[in-house]
């Protein structure tokens, strides 16, 4: 309550504190190549963290790896507009082993309906129409289309479809396209197998920075203090990684 420029936030452990969003991008070989530090916005890191990893290999990566978190359309269009390739579920594939966001409700997740771009349809899993039905804006000015199917009363799936009388719906909301992309490519195996390799390369460092070095919470106070702490674990951990991976280093 003390600290002014952090931000009122969910922790790891399910409470809310002032906090901030460090950020890091690491390679292959577990060195930290890009950070980033904001206090609420981890989409902001993005960009910044790329160019880290373009003036220290001369090119941006082949391919990024991100968790759910970065599953939005900002992120993704940016990597669009680069023209580089990404892998980003969305669920929590590392805790869950879920490639797809699952309905609160119990019923079948909006990733399990197909969209046909070509005749601005969706299909379902029985392979029944949705069409577009409206159009409008919700609380925060996005614009969507709605979509609905007219074939749902004989549906023998209907229960565990949708809890509306009148059938079916889903939103569609301005550049989400991006995002079902990603869903369909995921989709496929050999995605998947690259995708488990992020667990192998980011995890360990995370556990390197939280449980070795101590970094669950920032001792210094504002954003410059806790910015210059963070990045002293960075070093500190880079330069320990560097020695391991040296010859004949033992650890």
């Amino acid at each position: 309550t003390t600290e002014p420029t952090a931000v009122v936030q969910p922790l790891k452990n399910k409470t809310n504190r002032p906090s901030y969003k460090p950020s890091i991008l690491v390679d292959e070989s577990r060195l930290i190549i890009g950070s980033y530090f904001h206090p609420s916005n981890e989409n902001i890191a993005i960009a910044p963290m790329l160019e880290q990893h373009r003036q220290i290999y001369g090119q941006l990566p082949q391919c990024t790896l991100l968790d759910a978190g970065y599953h939005n359309i900002e992120v993704l269009n940016h990597f669009v507009a680069l023209e580089l390739d990404v892998l980003c579920p969305q669920g929590s594939v590392d805790k869950t082993n879920e490639w797809t966001k699952q309905s609160h409700l119990g019923l079948y997740p909006k990733s399990v309906f197909q969209y046909d771009e070509a005749n601005n349809i969706y299909l379902c899993p029985q392979k029944q129409r949705l069409v577009p039905i409206s159009s409008g804006e919700d609380a925060g000015s996005r614009r969507y289309v709605q979509y609905r199917s007219s074939t749902c009363a004989n549906c023998p799936v209907f229960e565990l479809c949708t809890k509306s009388e009148k059938g079916r719906s889903i939103k569609q909301y301005d550049g989400e396209t991006v995002k079902e992309a990603m869903v369909q490519v995921l989709q496929n195996p050999r995605a998947q197998r690259r995708y488990r390799k992020r667990k192998a390369i980011v995890e360990p460092v995370f556990a390197e920075l939280k449980v070795r070095q101590g970094l669950t919470r920032f001792h210094r106070k504002g954003t410059p203090g806790a910015k210059l702490e963070f990045a002293l674990h960075c070093v500190a951990y880079n330069l320990k990684r560097a020695f391991s991976l040296s010859e004949g280093a033992i650890f």
